[in-house]
């Protein structure tokens, strides 16, 4: 849309140029050889070499110096060049903007995913912490009763294997001590 309204608008501004130029000559059509405005007819003689024209300048495919050149040459004015820079200005900016966004959009997305990923590691960790103490003190109920006693658990906790699990768990035997009086409350 904005490649659009500004072809017209310098498919208008060379159309007028060149009507005005041919009326100070006193003839009714501008010939093609004229050379300020052969050039600047070249980018901007119809619609579609306008877009055309806009469109190289934004992909690389035209030297805006060329542009800039023909329409100063046919116009004896800067404004179309300033109207052609605030066109180059827009439509990359534009362009920035949307690629900008897309990659704050994937970020944001990543970050909310890595998030998530954290938060369900913790939960994972956490149940899987409460399963190993839990298996620990079913170990340590020697009599099957369902009912730990502490000197059931301070026996278990003699076993070097219990030791090194406890470990694994980030626990010492007075840790795990100081966990059965909490949960014997």
């Amino acid at each position: 849309l904005i490649q659009w309204c500004f072809s017209i608008y310098f498919l208008h501004l060379v159309a007028d140029h060149t009507s005005a130029a041919a009326a100070s000559e006193g003839i009714a059509v501008l010939e093609d050889d004229s050379r300020p405005y052969k050039e600047v007819r070249r980018y901007f003689g119809s619609l579609g070499q306008s877009m055309l024209t806009l469109f190289g300048a934004i992909t690389g495919g035209l030297s805006w110096d060329l542009i800039t050149t023909a329409l100063m040459n046919a116009t004896g004015s800067v404004h179309p060049t300033l109207a052609f820079m605030l066109f180059i200005a827009l439509t990359s900016f534009a362009v920035l903007n949307v690629i900008t966004g897309i990659f704050v959009e994937n970020a944001t997305k990543q970050a909310l995913k890595d998030r998530d990923l954290l938060i369900q590691e913790a939960l994972t960790k956490r149940d899987k912490f409460k399963e190993d103490a839990l298996r620990v003190f079913n170990e340590a109920d020697a009599d099957g009763s369902g009912e730990l006693t502490l000197q059931e658990f301070m026996q278990h906790m003699e076993d070097a294997s219990v030791q090194a699990f406890l470990e694994h768990l980030e626990l010492d035997v007075a840790g795990a001590r100081r966990m059965f009086r909490l949960i014997d409350l």
